[in-house]
C-alpha cells in the first residue's frame, strides 16, 4: 500500500498535465480569461489556490482523483485552448508595451 501523504505531495491525484506548478499557473490564467469574470470578484490566482491547494488536495485525501472523460463527444482541445489564450495575453502585453514605450520620456 502506498503512502496517502506521499501520493498528495507527487500530485498523483491530479492529470499529469496539472502536476506542474507552471502549467496549474496556465491553466487557471486561461480559465479566467475564457469566461465573463466581471460579474465574480475573484482572479485567477485565488481559484488556482482554492481548486488545487484545497478542493482538489481534500477530494484526493479522500481518493479522488480528476480525470479527462471517455465519452464519445467532440470536446475542446484542452492544450489548443490554453495556447489560443496564452497568445491573446502576449498580444495583449505586446501592445501595451508598444503603447508605454511611445510615453517614455513625456
Amino acid at each position: 500500500m502506498r503512502d496517502r501523504k506521499e501520493y498528495l505531495k507527487k500530485g498523483l491525484y491530479l492529470p499529469s498535465f496539472m502536476r506542474d506548478f507552471h502549467d496549474q499557473k496556465d491553466l487557471f490564467k486561461t480559465i479566467h480569461q475564457f469566461f465573463d469574470m466581471s460579474k465574480i470578484n475573484t482572479n485567477w490566482i485565488d481559484g488556482h489556490i482554492y481548486v488545487i491547494d484545497i478542493f482538489l488536495w481534500f477530494m484526493g485525501m479522500h481518493g479522488y482523483i480528476l480525470q479527462k472523460s471517455k465519452a464519445d463527444i467532440d470536446f475542446l482541445n484542452l492544450e489548443k485552448t490554453i495556447k489560443q489564450e496564452e497568445e491573446i495575453r502576449d498580444k495583449q502585453l505586446d501592445e501595451f508595451l508598444e503603447i508605454t514605450k511611445g510615453m517614455e520620456g513625456k
